[in-house]
């Protein structure tokens, strides 16, 4: 299959051609994003030419489906994740349902097609730009901002899913339910700086943490999930964990 895009007063033009019965079939979908801006990534679903996935600049994400009939469908993907700003979104061979993402906080991934979004901490938690899958050797490729790219080689596309990694911080109480957090780190840093991102990518607060501070006060912080970073006095990251605030 073939896709091009060309945009237009907010418009979006989106222009494919795949071969059906031994036919060229094309097909024009006029798409207005409105307050979404212009698509920043179009990618072909690898399980069905129909299927194409379009995330725009202000960081929404679309599936585009039956682009082989008269009525394209276009569904939003963003499922329960509606916080977070999503900059790409791939399918992954033989395998329908799951979806990887690329946000500004990090990879996400759905096993029901866009539904349900679970932050993986398989990637290090950071902005990610483009991700690229090669199944002929299992090559996932991730393309950051700011912290370089990377590969990865997956024996399954499904071995990412599980948060596997072991954190080198430590959180409790975690969920947080008096307002108060204790931080201790694996590396036993004497000094170190924390950082706690909101789901959308916005720090939210940072401190200093040393031997005679091992706790932080979050009462100001609304409850929700955030993604804690722990930096040691060159810089460093030595941890990186999720909380979530109840109270």
């Amino acid at each position: 299959s073939h896709i091009n895009e060309c945009n237009r007063f907010g418009q979006t033009a989106l222009h494919c051609a795949a071969k059906q019965d031994g036919h060229l079939h094309c097909v024009k979908v006029l798409l207005d994003f409105g307050a979404d801006g212009f698509p920043n990534a179009i990618y072909v679903d690898p399980n069905n030419e129909h299927i194409v996935y379009i995330t725009t600049t202000n960081g929404n994400a679309y599936k585009i489906s039956n682009l082989n009939g008269p009525n394209a469908t276009v569904t939003t993907l963003k499922g329960n994740a509606t916080n977070v700003h999503f900059n790409t979104v791939i399918g992954m061979e033989n395998y329908p349902d799951l979806l990887l993402a690329g946000t500004n906080i990090g990879l996400f991934y759905s096993e029901d097609a866009g539904v349900n979004w679970v932050l993986s901490n398989a990637i290090p938690y950071t902005k990610i730009n483009d991700l690229k899958y090669r199944s002929n050797d299992n090559q996932l490729f991730v393309f950051t901002y700011g912290r370089g790219a990377w590969t990865c080689h997956v024996n399954d596309p499904t071995d990412i899913l599980p948060l596997k990694n072991k954190a080198m911080v430590t959180l409790f109480p975690n969920p947080v339910l008096n307002g108060v957090i204790n931080v201790v780190s694996e590396k036993k840093e004497t000094t170190c700086y924390i950082m706690v991102y909101d789901i959308a990518g916005k720090l939210v607060m940072d401190d200093i943490l040393g031997p005679h501070k091992t706790s932080l006060s979050i009462h100001h912080l609304p409850k929700g999930e955030y993604i804690v970073h722990l930096k040691n006095q060159s810089g460093k990251m030595v941890g990186i964990e999720k909380l979530v605030v109840v109270n």
